[in-house]
């Protein structure tokens, strides 16, 4: 054998360059040569291969070997175990073979265990965001009307398939039953005209620059909030949200917002402005994605006005009935409620009156409960307002809800929508009223609260004369929690400052 690779036969093997250089300093610190080493291996081979002699050699080369440092690299073969397995009594054989069973027993039992924990992990994750409402975590998905509904009677029955039910061809702005199919809240692939129309050079972007004015002041304090937000340590994070909460909501409704000011600190940019905190990788808490995009839609539309009321012409100070919305703010800005799903809107996204509710399209009726269309596809939206009190229960995700009383048995168009939403399985938008009872915590302070979408699971009569029906309705899962406690709490402190204001000032109750 010859390491030196200095063998001239082109068919013998030679060894890689590493092996050579091994060997060599091998010899070097053991004083063996390879000729010495071969001769030892040529001898080993010839021994028997079970004998003692071959045992001793084997144990004697194994400590040599230890001795050079090259211990660890050689593996003994299964032969040389053998004879130590032949020389064991039974009992040994059998300790030894159970010991090796027990441990391959353990070995394949921790493989399935971390199998196991790999495949339920993300559903448990999955199950804990939509329990909680985290987003980013999550998106919206329509449940499906349950299986179990009441007839005419109020008797449950099962809800089969007879073949009257149809899918909704209508379109619907409902957000998609898979929660990575799109962004909850989608960033504009472009910006809007108004806001790329601006130039740097124009004399209002100018003269901004050179006098700063205290609403781009706290614009620019916003920004440098979000960047806080996105460095801060865990425990530093709670303070810090809570200060861009205040920041967001003042420019809701406090800064006297123009175009220029808005293009001067590019709060629509996605890299620097408002998308931070809502984008798909966001890990801002869910209610101030849900401000933030709010305040991002509206602006995009070239809606400014931070007054509650804009839109609004109003009327008699005693009495809400007689205000309209403005023909002009409506062909600026059009938005209408036939639809179904959420939309533009936001969870917790709050109103000080109805009007307010038909104005931005979460609702279509300025006065009524139920808003939907004759032959459509059920209601599309709904006001809890404790209008009956005895028969309507609200527990948050479950609500008890009537619909209107009806004459001659005969049910009313409004109680009909509801009807076609158990039927179809379309998602009812449910806005709660500063009316409801006092008592119940879901009620917001003031005004009109957005608090999601639900779906008619049941019905039974209460009224077979009035036609009086009692709907079931469960809160669709994947949604936020419901914005009524809490520092996600809508209204806000600066909204019902100003709904107080304007209460002072215009006269209205709420209503």
């Amino acid at each position: 054998m010859d390491f030196s690779g200095s063998n001239t036969d082109e068919k013998s093997f030679q060894a890689p360059a590493w092996i050579r250089t091994t060997a060599r300093r091998t010899e070097k610190l053991a004083g063996v040569t390879p000729d010495v080493l071969a001769t030892r291996l040529r001898e080993i081979s010839q021994i028997a291969p079970n004998g003692e002699d071959e045992q001793r050699r084997k144990c004697l080369l194994q400590e040599r070997f230890a001795e050079l440092g090259a211990a660890k690299h050689l593996e003994l073969s299964r032969r040389a175990q053998e004879p130590e397995v032949a020389r064991a009594g039974p009992e040994e054989r059998h300790a030894r073979k159970e010991q090796v069973r027990k441990t391959k027993m353990k070995e394949k039992t921790e493989k399935e265990a971390n199998l196991k924990e790999i495949t339920v992990r993300p559903c448990a994750v999955f199950a804990e965001s939509s329990t909680a409402g985290a987003l980013r975590e999550s998106r919206l998905s329509t449940v499906a009307p349950s299986s179990c509904a009441m007839d005419m009677s109020g008797a449950l029955f099962n809800k089969t398939d007879t073949g009257t039910s149809k899918v909704n061809s209508t379109p619907s702005n409902d957000l998609p039953v898979c929660p990575d199919e799109i962004d909850q809240y989608p960033i504009r692939q472009t910006l809007p005209k108004w806001y790329t129309s601006i130039s740097v050079k124009h004399p209002r972007m100018e003269a901004l620059g050179k006098k700063r004015p205290q609403e781009l002041t706290l614009l620019d304090a916003l920004k440098s909030c979000i960047q806080q937000c996105l460095a801060a340590s865990p425990t530093h994070l709670a303070t810090l949200h809570d200060n861009l909460r205040d920041f967001v909501h003042k420019a809701e409704i406090l800064l006297p917002i123009t175009p220029f000011v808005i293009r001067k600190a590019n709060m629509l940019a996605p890299a620097s402005g408002l998308p931070l905190i809502f984008s798909a990788q966001s890990t801002f808490p869910s209610d101030l994605q849900a401000d933030s995009y709010q305040l991002y839609t509206r602006w995009c539309k070239g809606d400014f006005d931070q007054n509650i009321l804009r839109g609004i012409e109003t009327g008699k100070v005693e009495s809400r009935t007689s205000d309209r919305i403005s023909s002009a703010y409506r062909k600026k800005f059009p938005a209408s409620a036939r639809y179904y799903g959420q939309g533009d809107l936001v969870q917790g996204q709050w109103w000080p009156t109805q009007l307010c509710t038909v104005r931005d399209g979460a609702h279509g009726a300025p006065q009524g409960g139920i808003y939907g269309e004759k032959d459509g596809a059920g209601a599309y939206s709904i006001v809890l307002s404790g209008k009956y009190g005895c028969l309507d229960e609200d527990e948050g995700d479950v609500i008890y809800y009537s619909g209107t009383e009806g004459k001659n048995y005969t049910p009313t168009d409004n109680t009909l929508h509801l009807l076609k939403s158990l039927e179809t399985g379309n998602p009812v938008r449910v806005l709660r009223s500063h009316q409801l009872a006092k008592k119940n915590p879901y009620r917001p302070e003031k005004g009109f609260r957005y608090d999601g979408l639900y779906t008619v699971i049941g019905v039974n009569v209460t009224d077979r004369e009035k036609a009086m029906h009692r709907f079931k309705l469960v809160r669709c899962e994947g949604q936020p929690e419901i914005r009524y406690q809490g520092k996600s709490k809508r209204p806000t402190i600066w909204e019902v400052e100003a709904f107080e204001k304007l209460r002072k000032t215009v006269g209205f109750g709420g209503a």
